[in-house]
């Protein structure tokens, strides 16, 4: 059986939860454990109360977990909000220095900011003796926690790397002095990689030969271009932060018409702003891929808490039918393959891609699998150059015409955000209303749109099965994933079975192949991160089937297994147990 051991640290927003969490994570992962994480923290730099929760195993994880096993409180407030959470055999830190004594008998009372006062005045040091009590508990080695703080320190001066090695060293010793026992034993230093969903879709990007990302910082996407900016030299991509997202958006169109990948990332309200050069990209038929981190709306809602509340405006945007593909990534693991093929589907059929993530998704960390960085490039129909009687927009039984670059001699063509025919010409002007202008737009306007519905045409859709016949079954897209198959896992042990079926090809559907599955089931379950069940209507204008069950979270906070096993037992009299 797998040992699962969950930690959570709360404290004041500055005081570096995050990084403690971070390099907890790092040393769990190289002494050969898996992690995955979640980061919950506020829209202000300094106060308000944040938490980061790391979840560890010596087997591969799904998700963030429900429950604690060790409760780290740098501060008061973190005792009271999260202790009701903690297991049977839980444990709590605490300073008494800082948050006075508490009768409970899972305190361990760590003199933190005792400890940290003989090696520096800064009581940010406490954190560091905090880290080394917590990884010695984990079972770490001292090799691995010495070469962490190294690394993290190592570019500010020899002063302070000796500084939080004595501090963790000497959290790294406390641990003797309790009646405690490492977690996991016999750990030795290996390499399991650890990656966030942004920096997957990042590394992506860069595998896939992406060359430009323009980009205006906003929460949760901003880490995509912190990465890539920080390699952007070794990578050779040009990384450019644009004044606002209308500057972004079209900066990316115009790279990606002169020929190099281009990418622009955003969140539901940059996003917003970007929608009339959505509607460009489409006419001239320019391969664009966009990065939508959802977070909660409507307007500013809750900047840092995650959702998935933007796929009607991600599918629908646009003045007049505009196509465009939208995928949703299940996992960091899936974020970086479905960002390779998304600029594949991007130059191939030449129209925007978006990859709909979500700051649940961005921000967590997962252990993951070596990534194959070798990709697949597929920059679909290119013209030669003096290709004869050059049409860019060639009228053709899937849509998708020959593309040139500027420069391609014999191959030059206008490209406007007006309708225009083959050739390119303008038929907006002095031409529309004439029969000559009708005809063009019409062929034009159903070029566009074949390839949609060619793509649409190559959807397969593949059903997970626990392993038991059912007539019960899960939809979901998104980064809900692991979540829910950690849930069907808990599900099944009292003998209530269900198969799952994750999109993450959101727009379009392919409705024949869903009907098709839906027919082999009596209960068909849709779970959610947002009010109105977007995807449930997407389905449902697209098949006709309309759910009778539906699991809907708007609250901000990422999807819990408890909550999806809470749900399906309170229904349970609607779903078929048994084989």
């Amino acid at each position: 059986m797998s040992k699962i051991f969950s930690i959570r640290i709360g404290g004041m927003a500055g005081d570096g939860i995050s990084s403690l969490g971070e390099m907890i994570s790092k040393v769990a992962i190289r002494s050969s454990l898996y992690v995955y994480t979640y980061n919950s923290y506020q829209s202000v730099i300094r106060g308000g109360h944040v938490w980061y929760q790391i979840r560890v195993s010596d087997a591969p994880l799904k998700s963030y977990g429900d429950s604690i096993d060790l409760l780290v409180c740098m501060d008061k407030d973190t005792y009271t909000y999260h202790a009701p959470y903690l297991t049977d055999n839980g444990k709590i830190i605490i300073d008494p220095s800082k948050i006075g004594e508490i009768a409970n008998n899972k305190i361990i009372s760590l003199p933190m900011l005792e400890i940290a006062r003989k090696f520096s005045d800064k009581a940010i040091l406490q954190n560091i003796v905090a880290f080394g009590f917590i990884s010695a508990m984990i079972g770490s080695s001292w090799e691995v926690i010495e070469n962490v703080i190294k690394e993290n320190f190592g570019n500010k001066g020899d002063k302070v790397v000796s500084e939080n090695l004595n501090a963790s060293k000497a959290g790294f010793d406390e641990l003797q002095h309790y009646n405690l026992a490492p977690i996991f034993s016999d750990l030795k230093p290996n390499k399991i990689y650890i990656m966030s969903g942004n920096e997957a879709i990042a590394l992506g990007a860069l595998s896939a030969n992406c060359k430009f990302l323009s980009q205006y910082p906003m929460t949760p996407a901003t880490s995509i271009l912190h990465w890539l900016a920080e390699h952007s030299e070794e990578a050779g991509i040009m990384v450019k932060q644009t004044e606002d997202e209308l500057s972004a958006i079209n900066m990316a169109i115009g790279a990606s018409y002169a020929g190099a990948r281009a990418m622009v990332g955003t969140s539901g309200g940059g996003f917003s702003l970007m929608v009339e050069a959505l509607g460009l990209a489409s006419m001239i038929e320019v391969p664009l891929v966009i990065v939508d981190s959802q977070r909660t709306g409507p307007s500013t809602g809750l900047p840092t808490k995650t959702e998935q509340g933007d796929l009607n405006m991600l599918v629908g945007a646009s003045q007049g039918d505009s196509p465009r593909i939208v995928l949703a990534p299940g996992s960091v693991e899936e974020a970086f393959y479905l960002t390779q093929e998304a600029f594949n589907l991007a130059d191939k059929y030449q129209m925007p891609v978006i990859i709909a993530a979500d700051l649940s998704l961005s921000e967590r960390y997962e252990s993951i699998n070596k990534l194959n960085l070798q990709a697949n490039i597929d920059r679909g129909l290119i013209a030669q150059e003096n290709s004869p009687d050059y049409k860019r927009y060639e009228y053709t039984e899937t849509g998708i015409s020959h593309r040139a670059f500027p420069g391609m001699k014999g191959d030059e063509y206008v490209a406007s955000s007006d309708e225009h025919d083959e050739y390119g010409k303008l038929v907006s002007d002095v031409l529309a209303g004439i029969p000559y202008g009708i005809e063009k737009r019409v062929s034009s306007m159903e070029k566009r749109m074949k390839k949609l519905e060619h793509f649409r045409g190559t959807i397969n859709y593949n059903v997970f099965k626990e392993g038991h016949q059912t007539r019960n079954l899960i939809i979901s897209w998104g980064s809900t994933l692991g979540v829910i198959r950690e849930a069907i896992e808990e599900i099944s042990k009292e003998g209530l079975y269900f198969d799952h079926l994750h999109l993450n090809v959101v727009w379009p559907i392919n409705g024949e192949k869903l009907k098709e599955i839906f027919g082999h089931y009596e209960n068909i379950l849709i779970i959610e991160m947002n009010y109105s069940s977007q995807l449930g209507r997407i389905i449902t204008s697209e098949t006709g089937y309309v759910f009778k069950y539906k699991m809907l979270k708007y609250d901000g906070e990422p999807l819990y297994t408890k909550e999806v096993v809470r749900f399906v037992k309170k229904n349970e009299a609607f779903f078929k147990k048994g084989d």
